[in-house]
């Protein structure tokens, strides 16, 4: 089944505010989903939301994919 196959869901969100314009708020949205493809072969596909008005005015986003091999070792 596909639910199976999602390892992991890591959403991580932060807000910070302390006024109610432009120059005064900050957050950061983050999702992550690790869906595991074979035994040791994983999909990680992560999300990110971001406004910092220190660092530029415009809404940042940035998605990436990565496949990686993954070998855990438990005892």
């Amino acid at each position: 089944m596909a639910h199976e196959r999602v390892r992991r869901w890591v959403n991580n969100s932060r807000f910070f505010g302390n006024g109610l314009d432009q120059d005064h708020v900050n957050f950061q949205f983050s999702n992550m989903v690790i869906v595991k493809l074979w035994k040791y072969l994983q999909l990680r596909l992560d999300t990110r939301l971001a406004y910092n008005p220190m660092l530029n005015y415009k809404m940042q986003f940035r998605q990436e994919a990565l496949i990686g091999f993954f070998y855990e070792r438990n005892k």
